[in-house]
């Protein structure tokens, strides 16, 4: 870089290179693509992927349900029926109570599960009663890359512990739609976030842009693969009703056969169980 004096004769102003402003602009340009890739990388993991999911529940979680909580009491009664005759086949009588408590021990982690599952369906069906308007959507989003510009950890190395924290109940609340609190983590915002780099040779633009080319094209790499990841890769098979109705109807039928297993367990239950009474 040279100088030159200024046409007062106050003194010399720098010259800068021919190369600087493209390589300023070109920063600019990939740093700010940056933040939109971010921001949509956000926008799938924290909207688009728990929607997908909850829409998923809504749809089958009830009905999987169901066909495991069947599927867990037919278990239960095969494990009973095994202890049963165990206990016929040499030759004393069951005893009941401690059946039952063996089958409590054994079938804990079982319920557990069904308890979960159930969680699922009902955090799904709630999730998707809270309905955001399209201007809050856009609010949120508008809101959510200006945020992101001052304080996602990729645009912004070396943020401060109380930073990270307020990025990370940002998320939250974007994932949640939840605009007043958007708005009120702004305010807590202010201050942070680092100013950008001061760029003051040719050389460090170019290790700038450099920089910024391999995070755009990380970002680029890691969208590529959450779209091809579960539930992304269901996202139009999710809003076909026809292929949501044989989903359903095969789920559906996998439970009719779990209730007519049911009706021969009870029986089969029935007759060993009478046969422990009489030998009582």
């Amino acid at each position: 870089m040279g100088t030159a004096q200024d046409e007062d004769g106050r003194g010399p102003d720098v010259v800068r290179h021919p190369d600087s402003a493209r390589l300023t602009e070109a920063c600019e340009l990939l740093h700010s693509e940056l933040v939109s890739l971010l921001v949509e990388r956000e926008h799938l993991v924290h909207l688009v992927r728990h929607s997908l999911e909850a829409l998923y529940i809504a749809n089958f979680g009830p009905l999987k349900h169901e066909l495991l909580t069947l599927q867990v009491t037919n278990r239960r009664m095969v494990r009973r029926l095994e202890l049963m005759r165990a206990a016929l086949n040499r030759g004393a009588l069951p005893d009941l109570e401690g059946v039952d408590r063996v089958l409590d021990a054994e079938f804990l982690e079982w319920e557990a599960r069904l308890r979960v599952e159930r969680a699922k369906v009902d955090t799904a069906l709630e999730m998707l009663s809270q309905t955001v308007t399209p201007e809050e959507e856009r609010a949120l989003r508008s809101l959510f890359r200006t945020l992101a510009l001052k304080l996602h950890p990729d645009v912004n190395p070396g943020q401060t512990t109380r930073a990270a924290q307020v990025w990370l109940a940002i998320q939250d609340a974007y994932r949640r739609g939840d605009l007043g609190r958007m708005k009120a983590l702004a305010l807590l915002a202010e201050g942070h976030g680092l100013p950008p780099p001061a760029l003051d040779s040719l050389e460090a633009l170019r290790a700038r842009r450099r920089e910024l080319q391999a995070q755009v094209g990380g970002v680029v790499a890691r969208l590529a693969e959450i779209k091809a990841m579960w539930p992304f890769t269901m996202m139009e098979s999710i809003e076909d009703e026809t292929w949501v109705e044989e989903r359903r109807a095969v789920i559906g039928a996998a439970i009719d056969v779990e209730k007519e297993r049911r009706v021969d367990l009870m029986l089969a239950l029935a007759g060993i169980e009478s046969e422990a009474t009489s030998g009582r």
